[in-house]
């Protein structure tokens, strides 16, 4: 028994700063998660960005141009609401929280393509509102009274910026810091019931994946030149997640069309190269199957009755059912949808799929 042992390490620590650190940083890590879970359940095609020029950069379409940023600066264990002498007037190393962000922004070669700044304080802010019985969760410049408005603008003018951004929000999160990871794994619960009801999942394996990821990009020091790269290597995105999410998704239909599929496509005339990326393309339509966006919508109704009349008709070799409807798209006015050959046949296939009742 070791119950009535006293602790031998039960002393004055020399400093505790490094479990701060640690703790500061896991709650920034987990608002970024949270921010990310919301916009997947948006159906956006969004990425979130930790420790890359600030705290957290979110892009609500990672495919959109010009790209647009929304820059967030996260403070927690500041154990007190931020005012607005603690935000523009009270400076640390020579410089307030807001002269940071916007130097931080003024120094930055992608301001044009900054849409927003946002100050993240767990504990909220004690700024006067010109409309004093509103309580928002998310403050703007003009919300204030004139005094602290014009506090914050000298701020902007005092740095000499030839423009400034437009939209500059002080955010108090729906996060607490204490268990952070309980609220986390509960948004990613109710995520999943609002995309996919009535599926069974494993929620707080989903979150233990999605945690380390972000842990171990935000980790990453390495600055990559390709786009597509930097959003492997150092965000999250809501592909991502989907792919998680649907790993922990118990549903035997879609294990019986994967398997049929595999058959369907084993038995097609193609190289193996092909073969894997017929796959890979059916694989990722599956997926999208629980939470169709307007493409698959568009795509469906196009393919779908092509296939069905051929089916109906008669035709059961899959092989002439593909030729016949790459001639088909071919003519069609919304063929750009379509214009990767793979991606159509891991479309005709599971259509084939559908109709036949597997």
């Amino acid at each position: 028994m070791t119950d009535d042992i006293n602790n031998p390490l039960f002393q004055q620590q020399r400093e505790k700063s490094g479990s701060q650190t640690f703790n500061k940083y896991r709650y920034q890590y987990h608002w970024a998660l949270l921010h990310a879970l919301e916009k997947y359940s948006l159906n956006l095609d969004h990425a979130v960005f930790v420790e890359l020029h600030e705290d957290v950069i979110s892009v609500d379409s990672i495919s959109k141009k010009p790209l647009e940023f929304d820059y967030f600066q996260i403070k927690c264990l500041t154990e007190k609401k931020l005012s607005i002498h603690k935000i523009a007037v009270a400076k640390t190393n020579g410089e307030t929280i807001f002269g940071k962000i916007l130097s931080n922004y003024k120094n930055n070669s992608l301001r044009p393509n900054i849409k927003s700044l946002n100050l993240v304080s767990q504990f909220g802010f004690s700024l006067n509102l010109v409309d004093p019985k509103k309580k928002l969760d998310k403050i703007k410049i003009n919300d204030l009274i004139a005094s602290e408005k014009e506090i914050l603008e000298n701020c902007i003018k005092d740095l000499n910026l030839d423009s400034s951004p437009s939209d500059i929000s002080f955010i108090t999160p729906a996060l607490q810091e204490n268990n952070q990871d309980s609220q986390v794994i509960g948004e990613i619960s109710t995520t999943i019931n609002k995309l996919y009801p009535n599926k069974n999942f494993n929620p707080c394996s989903i979150y233990n994946i999605l945690i380390n990821n972000l842990y171990n990009k935000g980790c990453d020091t390495v600055d990559y030149k390709n786009w597509q790269e930097a959003l492997n290597k150092k965000s999250i995105t809501s592909n991502e997640i989907k792919k998680v999410v649907h790993t922990f998704i118990e549903d035997p239909l879609h294990e019986n069309i994967l398997n049929d599929s595999k058959s369907i496509i084993n038995d097609l005339k193609f190289n193996s190269l092909k073969k894997i990326k017929i796959r890979n393309y059916f694989n990722n339509l599956i997926i999208d199957l629980y939470n169709p966006t307007s493409y698959h919508i568009e795509v469906e109704n196009i393919i779908k009755p092509l296939v069905a009349h051929l089916v109906e008709a008669g035709v059961d070799d899959i092989e002439a059912i593909i030729e016949e409807i790459k001639i088909q798209v071919s003519n069609h006015p919304r063929k750009e949808l379509l214009d990767v050959e793979d991606e159509l046949i891991a479309h005709i296939i599971l259509y084939i799929l559908q109709i036949i009742g597997i």
